[in-house]
């Protein structure tokens, strides 16, 4: 009761009995009051008391996700066995694991066992509930796993000697769910005669991708490429011919030796046109 109700009653009833009303007004409120917090109304809404946090794909999240049921005031309510569902609603993959649990005894359900294994910054989990406003969580990040997958995303073609391979070789490194993975530093090396120029060890960009734009070979023949980095390969590209450049030098083979006057130079003569390499 307020204080300027007891004094009305003051008045009206007189000291001892005023007092003794008051006081008892005073004591159903805080009952009232007491009796709502330990009856709380029925579930309304999900909230979330506890964030997924940052994974590496394929791993658990942990944090986990947790939720909590509330009452229309946002009062926990201690209701146990209501089903609880989460889905990924914003981000891409798949949310692996036990997405369906019931609340236990305190009305909260967590999500233990939740895996994504697509990575990204804007990954956010919803928890819903037949009936109940339905809880979403902070955006999380999943990032890639350990390097796993090496492969030539553009394979060498044939090319003249001594000219750059184009388009250019590129080489992919992906985690184990195909994510890539970025700083990776690849090699390259010749499989088959020759020297390989216009390449250097090169680090993948965001996309898991090393870029190669200047690799040539100066002899003719069929080859491929080796590629390796420091926990994975060496994996070879398809094979790929290097053909002869134009012709830029001109000699004799075999040169021609004295003869007999009408008897032909034996053995014959031979003049040899090669390219610059």
């Amino acid at each position: 009761m307020k204080p300027l109700a007891a004094n009305r009653l003051a008045r009206w009833f007189g000291g001892a009995a005023a007092g003794a009303i008051a006081l008892v007004i005073l004591t159903g409120s805080a009952l009232a009051q007491a009796n709502r917090a330990a009856d709380p109304g029925p579930a309304s809404q999900l909230v979330v008391v506890q964030e997924p946090g940052a994974a590496v794909a394929g791993t658990v999240i942990t944090p986990h996700f947790k939720v909590q049921l509330r009452g229309a005031l946002g009062e926990d309510v201690t209701t146990s066995g209501v089903a609880v569902s989460v889905a990924l609603s914003s981000g891409t993959g798949t949310l692996l694991g036990t997405t369906t649990r019931n609340t236990d005894a305190n009305g909260s359900a967590e999500f233990d066992d939740l895996i994504i294994e697509a990575t990204g910054t804007d990954k956010q989990l919803t928890a819903s509930s037949d009936g109940l406003t339905p809880a979403v969580s902070s955006s999380f990040t999943i990032s890639a796993g350990a390097a796993a997958n090496l492969a030539f995303d553009v394979e060498p073609s044939n090319v003249v000697a001594g000219v750059a391979i184009a388009p250019a070789v590129r080489v992919k490194v992906t985690d184990a769910f195909t994510n890539p993975i970025a700083t990776e530093l690849v090699s390259l090396s010749l499989v088959g005669s020759g020297t390989l120029s216009g390449y250097a060890p090169t680090s993948t960009d965001a996309n898991g991708i090393a870029t190669f734009s200047t690799l040539s070979v100066n002899l003719v023949g069929s080859k491929q490429l080796s590629a390796s980095t420091g926990s994975l390969g060496p994996v070879s590209s398809a094979s790929f011919a290097i053909s002869a450049a134009a012709p830029a030098n001109l000699a004799f083979d075999v040169q021609p030796s004295n003869a007999v006057a009408g008897v032909a130079i034996a053995p014959a003569v031979r003049v040899k046109v090669t390219d610059a390499f």
